[in-house]
């Protein structure tokens, strides 16, 4: 029997736990928060195929069909309004119901809440424990769902080859609070998205729920307090909806790249938020982690109690084909969108160079794709100004290599290819 410990109620934890429950392992879940706290009081977007795929009985969780977005980028008067089918619109699922929902599915894991953790305990190159408020505790996988900022990563040696700390440019720092609503009359566009927000490297959203106002401040790394109020205070501005009124609000840190190019090394596994399962682009990473989730579930029952780098690297590479080399694009198109200057990126919509039907499929999590033909005609449309043309292409091209590399990561375990596979990987979002 193995002794596999869970460190952090992550959604992709839950979900490992349940399909490993009655196949002879012993598993712990180690949580800081008590269940009734666990995880966010709000709601967020998960991809509807996921109900179906891991039998999710929505009656008995809080949750929303979502709304079209709008997008209003700088310099740009025009409101970009999506209309997405709803048959392809995410369910927007409240956070804390669905753990409590996942926790409730459990019959033999055992949860230890109330209980942080404070790092690895490591021995003769593998990860054999975590150090815990309550004492040392130790087994024989670790899996690492203690989010982006997570304890465990961080204390790995350097040799083990896992990033211990995220760069601050992959973490989206985040305010979300929750606003009564004015009496204002209802806009046509009623989730609105602010992309490069007064210029910051990241985004705002003002999203009307009827009852009260969801809005959120986020950027790609430091999110400064001067920074908060002026876009709070422009949002008041602008949105006759918002009130002065506050009910709740919170802060949290999202990776926002892809996934990491290691989360494995003997006797450990990262799995979600640990691991940078999030879509860069959205910051949604429910859908994925429960996949790894699963994919984890069956690479430990092909390990027979032995877990060992070889033995855990099936995991990594099936992570990279389900859905890493889609994130991988992805996050190709957010280092360009975060990087370029926001009068271009004005330039492009005016021209019509980045369209309605790029920004949606952007918005369903998707790879923007252009044939060369139609590359052709829209840079017909911004000769006034090539250099900013190029940069696009080249935006474009590393995309369609980031995500051919991912999809062409070895299959089986071989340390020189690995090593190279990663550090070409590395190459690209230099």
């Amino acid at each position: 029997m193995s002794k596999i410990i869970i460190a952090g109620a992550g959604i992709g934890g839950l979900i490992l736990a349940k399909e490993l429950e009655g196949k002879g392992h012993e598993i712990t879940i180690i949580e800081k928060n008590t269940v009734k706290g666990l995880s966010f009081d709000w709601h967020d977007d998960v991809e509807c195929g996921i109900v179906d795929e891991f039998d999710v009985d929505l009656s008995k969780i809080k949750h929303y069909l979502k709304q079209d977005w709008a997008f209003v980028f700088p310099e740009v008067e025009e409101v970009i309004g999506l209309q997405i089918p709803d048959e392809k619109k995410d369910i927007s699922i409240h956070r804390r119901d669905l753990s409590k929902y996942l926790i409730g599915k459990l019959k033999e894991a055992k949860i230890d809440e109330g209980n942080a953790i404070k790092g690895a305990i490591c021995k003769e190159g593998k990860v054999i424990g975590v150090r815990t408020n309550k004492g040392d505790i130790l087994g024989d996988l670790i899996v690492d769902c203690c989010g982006v900022d997570s304890p465990v990563r961080s204390s790995l040696p350097d040799e083990f080859g896992v990033i211990q700390k995220i760069a601050e440019e992959d973490v989206f720092n985040v305010y979300r609070g929750f606003y009564k609503r004015t009496d204002a009359p209802k806009e046509d566009f009623t989730n609105k998205a602010f992309l490069r927000h007064l210029s910051r490297k990241g985004i705002s959203w003002v999203l009307d729920k009827g009852d009260h106002v969801d809005v959120l401040v986020g950027n790609a790394g430091k999110l400064s307090k001067s920074e908060l109020d002026i876009s709070i205070g422009h949002l008041k501005e602008i949105e006759a909806v918002l009130s002065d009124e506050l009910f709740s609000s919170a802060v949290c840190r999202i990776p926002v790249r892809r996934p990491l190019e290691k989360m494995f090394a003997n006797g450990y596994v990262a799995l979600g938020d640990s691991a940078c399962m999030t879509i860069p682009m959205l910051g949604s990473g429910i859908a994925s982690s429960m996949r790894a989730g699963r994919l984890l579930a069956g690479v430990i029952e092909n390990c027979n109690g032995v877990y060992t780098e070889e033995t855990l690297y099936p995991y990594q590479e099936k992570v990279a084909k389900k859905f890493g080399a889609a994130h991988a694009a992805i996050d190709v198109l957010k280092r360009w969108l975060l990087a370029e200057k926001v009068d271009v990126l004005g330039f492009f919509i005016h021209k019509e160079i980045i369209v309605k039907e790029d920004m949606q499929g952007a918005a369903e999590g998707g790879m923007v794709k252009l044939g060369f033909g139609e590359i052709l005609r829209r840079a017909m449309r911004g000769l006034s100004n090539i250099g900013a043309l190029l940069r696009l292409a080249k935006t474009l091209s590393k995309q369609e290599k980031a995500q051919k590399l991912w999809l062409k990561m070895p299959t089986a375990y071989d340390v020189d290819k690995y090593k190279q596979w990663i550090e070409n990987s590395k190459k690209i979002f230099k």
